[in-house]
């Protein structure tokens, strides 16, 4: 069983007043591209961590995990996510972010094939490694235990070459201010 898990509890501080993820792109929401991701791949289940009505509001057939302290950063939404994938049972968990919206169904799905139940997976460009990344059930209680703002990065910096997936820039950028939008093609 594999789950697919969406955090999208950010504060938005880099991209100003507004919350990055309601900002239109694509004829919708931004974090539309993160969730159509999600949707499109064969998964199990999916969940995501919002900390907004209105960003739970763009994410019909999600299960909804509130996070009611973003601000104590992406370790938190990552730890209310992996509870619930644990509760469900689930072999494997596909991590994505909700302001990475250009992830293709592609490359998502090398990403989940590439984890095998002893180490996970995840993207890499240019040798930056990030999210969207994929761990097995052994992995929870680490995945479940970061603090802050580092998220999964440390596990994800210890994974063999192998286990990555090369993206380009454009498929890999994330979206922090109204600049990387409105460079985005928005």
């Amino acid at each position: 069983m594999i789950a697919g898990l969406l955090l999208a509890a950010g504060q938005s501080k880099r991209f100003g007043e507004r919350d990055k993820l309601l900002a239109q792109w694509a004829g919708g929401a931004l974090i539309k591209g993160a969730a159509d991701l999600l949707r499109s791949l064969e998964l199990d289940q999916r969940i995501a961590v919002v900390s907004s009505p209105e960003v739970e509001a763009e994410l019909g057939g999600f299960e909804i995990i509130q996070n009611a302290e973003p601000e104590a950063g992406m370790g938190r939404s990552l730890s209310l996510g992996i509870e619930a994938v644990r509760a469900s049972g689930a072999s494997r968990v596909l991590i994505a972010l909700g302001d990475m919206p250009f992830v293709t169904v592609a490359h998502g799905q090398a990403v989940v094939e590439r984890c095998t139940e002893e180490r996970g997976s995840a993207s890499v460009l240019e040798g930056r490694r990030m999210p969207p990344a994929c761990f097995p059930r052994r992995a929870f209680e680490a995945l479940g235990s970061v603090a802050g703002d580092r998220g999964a990065r440390d596990l994800i910096a210890a994974l063999p070459e192998d286990a990555l997936v090369s993206g380009d820039a454009q498929m890999l950028a994330d979206i922090d201010t109204p600049e990387a939008l409105r460079g985005a093609g928005s």
